[in-house]
């Protein structure tokens, strides 16, 4: 088996003893799900689980017009329920659920929400300031060229690990 992002986080929690982690996209929950089992962090997840007609005007968006948001959604709360209040999932857009978690409350948070150069840069924008100094802002697919300028925009310097994650310390 290769080395997959989930894999590369959840070292990366267990090596730094991280205990408060966000993912901001949890679509079918095999990175969230994989971070419950294998780390003792609580694990927030946001994702709206709906489809975005026409992208909602946002170039570089995907649609998913073709995923079954309801079924997504459901498998991912009944397997998180074992894990109990340290699974969290905020069923709602990014940018609503910053307002939910307080600044410099997290340990990391993984960005694999909207791919769109808008979505990114607003993603950082308000997720970065809930991650405690020291921490980690981190993300997925940074072989897109929307996310890898945007990422390249606001941090400059980044590592590059395993399945395409980005990562930077605080």
């Amino acid at each position: 088996m290769s080395f997959l992002r989930e894999h590369y986080l959840a070292k990366l929690i267990r090596d730094h003893g991280l205990l408060r982690v966000a993912e901001l996209g949890i679509w079918k929950g095999r990175t969230f799900l994989h971070l419950l089992a294998h780390t003792e962090a609580t694990v927030i997840g946001v994702d709206a689980w709906r489809h975005r007609p026409e992208n909602d005007g946002v170039p570089g968006g995907e649609t998913y017009a073709t995923w079954d948001m309801d079924a997504y959604e459901a498998n991912v709360r009944r397997r998180s329920a074992a894990y109990g209040e340290r699974a969290q999932i905020l069923k709602m857009e990014t940018h609503e659920a910053a307002h939910q978690v307080a600044d410099g409350s997290l340990d990391l948070v993984f960005i694999d929400a909207d791919h769109s150069e808008i979505g990114v840069r607003r993603d950082i924008a308000d997720w970065s300031p809930k991650v405690r100094a020291g921490g980690w802002v981190t993300g997925h697919d940074i072989d897109w060229p929307t996310v890898r300028r945007v990422v390249e925009d606001c941090f400059g310097a980044y590592q590059v690990g395993p399945d395409n994650v980005w990562a930077v310390r605080t």
